[in-house]
């Protein structure tokens, strides 16, 4: 135990010696998750405000304003009166998405089927939120376009009744009668068409008590995980370092021999690699809000999944004929294990055939697990067997990661 405990010790402060390593660790996942949420980051919901100029105020136009009030969309589209020249003055200063004029004399030529236009004044500067009220406003003169195709006739005659435009010897109760039997006529006729309605729609009110995860926030995890898998591929390097130096000629004359030595870099490779990554989990708590309590069962998955890690990439090393071809070959195999492993993109977002791939690497099920607890919110959200899966799997590494070091240096 004392040999373990002072091989933690020295292989920490041999490699603590190189802060410079550390720094990179930590800066480069910092910066590949801020350009990647900068890029993929949701942005904030456009918003703009419709202004109404009346100056028909008529009963038409009175309907018409009635309707987009209705439509007000709260914090994306809010709808506000305002007259002609007020509106242009606060279009042309740009604080406004558009302005709507209702000309006078609107409503009367609606009535009458006469020739009348709406003016839509859209602010150049804006791209989305105009082209959003375009489209409503189109949809508001469709429905006035069939409104008169189907009634049109009835209305205009009510209204020439109603302001004294027809002729002294028509009787207006009769020619009121004549308006309700057209009128009944006509919705008698479009009835069959519409009642009952050609297309059922049975509406089912989902309840989902759970937001939304922001994509940013999927790709934490990702982030953590590739820290992780930088720092354990980096100081597994440091094995060529110590066959350089000699070291490990006295670890094999030892009583202890390659087991306790391999045993004391693990322990020492999982403290460091699981500081770097807490060091980033710890920044992203903070930026996106989370509990801080949560640290705890993320600081415990990483103390487990460290080691295990660094003995993999340990493997690779010592399966290469020098450190050379160690770097070489552990560099090409990390990146398709964070690219697949949902370190550039969440394994939600991937397609499905490369997510199942990726969940079936090392780094992709440790981030899988990780998620849950950071997503999810729950420190339980890793299942009891899974903390014991990985730990055996850490022990199976560490047996494999003696023997090929033993095998590798023993007649060194």
């Amino acid at each position: 135990m004392t040999f373990l405990l002072l091989g933690v010790a020295k292989d920490i402060s041999r490699w603590l010696r190189d802060p410079v390593s550390f720094v990179i660790y930590l800066l480069v996942p910092l910066l590949v998750g801020g350009l990647l949420t900068a890029v993929t980051g949701q942005g904030p919901t456009p918003t703009g405000t419709l202004l109404v100029a009346d100056e028909d105020r008529s009963m038409v136009s009175r309907l018409l304003v009635a309707a987009l009030f209705d439509a007000d969309l709260g914090d994306t589209l809010r709808v506000e009166k305002s007259d002609e020249a007020g509106g242009r003055e606060l279009m042309n200063t740009g604080d406004a998405s558009a302005l709507l004029i209702l000309p006078d004399g609107f409503g009367e030529a609606f009535l009458r089927q006469e020739p009348t236009a709406l003016v839509l004044v859209t602010n150049p500067s804006e791209a989305i939120m105009p082209r959003i009220i375009r489209e409503g406003v189109e949809i508001v003169v469709d429905a006035g376009f069939y409104f008169q195709a189907l009634l049109g006739d009835e209305t205009r005659a009510i209204y020439d009744a109603v302001t004294g435009d027809t002729s002294d010897d028509v009787d207006d109760s009769a020619a009121a009668e004549g308006f309700s039997a057209d009128i009944t006529a006509k919705v008698t006729r479009a009835a069959p068409r519409l009642l009952p309605p050609a297309l059922t729609v049975e509406l089912v009110e989902e309840v989902d008590s759970e937001e939304p995860v922001p994509l940013a926030l999927l790709m934490f995890p990702g982030i953590i995980m590739m820290a992780m898998v930088l720092t354990a591929q980096g100081l597994s390097a440091d094995l060529w370092s110590e066959a350089e130096a000699g070291t490990v000629r006295r670890i094999a004359a030892a009583p202890q021999g390659f087991v306790t030595s391999v045993a004391g870099k693990a322990i020492a490779a999982g403290v460091l690699t699981a500081g770097v990554s807490l060091v980033i989990a710890a920044l992203g708590f903070v930026y996106y809000g989370l509990e801080p309590w949560l640290l705890l069962p993320v600081a415990g998955w990483l103390l487990i999944c460290a080691p295990a890690l660094y003995l993999a990439f340990s493997l690779i090393q010592l399966a290469a004929p020098d450190r050379r071809a160690g770097a070489i070959v552990s560099s090409i195999i990390m990146f398709p294990l964070l690219m697949a492993g949902g370190s550039f993109f969440p394994l939600e977002q991937l397609p499905e055939w490369i997510a199942a791939i990726g969940r079936f690497t090392p780094n992709g099920f440790m981030l899988e697990q990780l998620s849950g607890i950071v997503t999810t919110g729950r420190a339980g959200a890793i299942a009891g067997q899974i903390w014991v899966a990985m730990a055996l799997a850490g022990l199976g590494l560490f047996v494999l990661a003696s023997f090929a070091t033993h095998r590798r240096f023993a007649h060194a």
